[in-house]
């Protein structure tokens, strides 16, 4: 017996040193081949039942139900999916233009901030203004300004027209106040005004007419 026993650990040891499988092992991966199999044939059933039934659109096992007759695995579809393309315009010297708007505001409204006097003198003033009031136009110059900025930085091209349409308003009133005090600081900032309204409205104008949404 114990020789036999011996002969037997002999023989195992040499079929791994040799690589030889023992049949049990070759039976075994013959049963789970038989058991994939098996599985394979459930999950098939599965996504035929949800497919006549309710779940379609679901996820049954590895696969996306999408119709009675297709069977979509879940990985492909999320590989098949394209983002949404983006249209963007061509304003773009519209946009340029708005590079003016944003520079004047944004020095106009640093220079009345925090040199009032220099400030008013440096656009011909003659009127006699007080200094807390001059400090908060400047204030208000600089918040518009921010908000240009953004308008420029986002390319928010709804908003071009309403820059024109503020800007018209602010010229109607500086032609006002000119006739009213006969200041030249009146007349000074209608002429900055005036330019940056030239330079929007032409090239809006002409690339609105000209120009198409492109998908990029």
């Amino acid at each position: 017996m114990a020789n036999a026993i011996n002969l037997l650990q002999c023989t195992r040891r040499q079929a791994r040193r040799e690589g030889i499988v023992p049949l049990r092992y070759l039976r075994g991966a013959r049963e789970g081949r038989r058991d994939l199999a098996g599985r394979n044939a459930r999950v098939s059933m599965e996504v035929r039942k949800a497919a006549a039934g309710p779940s379609r659109g679901k996820l049954v096992g590895p696969y996306l139900i999408t119709s009675e007759s297709e069977r979509t695995p879940a990985a492909a579809t999320a590989r098949s999916m394209k983002p949404i393309p983006t249209v963007r315009t061509t304003m773009r010297k519209t946009r340029v233009s708005l590079f003016y708007l944003a520079g004047y505001l944004s020095f106009g409204g640093l220079g009345l901030l925090f040199f009032p006097g220099p400030s008013l003198r440096l656009f011909l003033s003659t009127g006699d203004y007080s200094v807390p009031m001059v400090r908060l136009v400047g204030v208000l110059l600089l918040s518009l300004a921010i908000i240009v900025v953004q308008v420029i930085r986002h390319r928010a091209e709804a908003l071009y027209p309403t820059t024109l349409l503020v800007r018209f308003v602010i010229l109607a009133v500086l032609v006002w106040l000119y006739f009213s005090t006969v200041d030249p600081l009146f007349l000074v900032l209608t002429g900055i005004v005036g330019l940056g309204v030239l330079l929007t409205g032409f090239s809006y104008l002409g690339e609105r007419r000209r120009g198409s949404p492109r998908v990029v």
